[in-house]
């Protein structure tokens, strides 16, 4: 069964954000922009999030991390 998602275009979240390369928790606020169902995913759905009040040195810890992760996945690639 699944159930419907809770979160409707334009609602306001507080979240959690742990970027895991950095041990770092970034606590940010966002509106919800589109829900969709994801049926080929590990979820239901997939909710897209525009963030609000977020600072330069947030985005540039965000971007960091998925360089991170990136360049990794890259290198288990060429390893592999």
């Amino acid at each position: 069964m699944i159930l419907p998602c809770l979160h409707k275009q334009g609602t306001l979240l507080a979240m959690d954000m742990i970027l895991s390369t950095d041990l770092l928790c970034l606590h940010l606020t966002g509106r919800v922009i589109q829900v969709s169902n994801d049926k080929e995913g590990d979820y239901p759905y997939r909710i897209s999030v525009g963030f609000t009040d977020i600072s330069e040195s947030e985005v540039d810890q965000i971007i960091k991390h998925i360089m991170r992760l990136q360049s990794g996945q890259l290198r288990a690639k060429r390893e592999a």
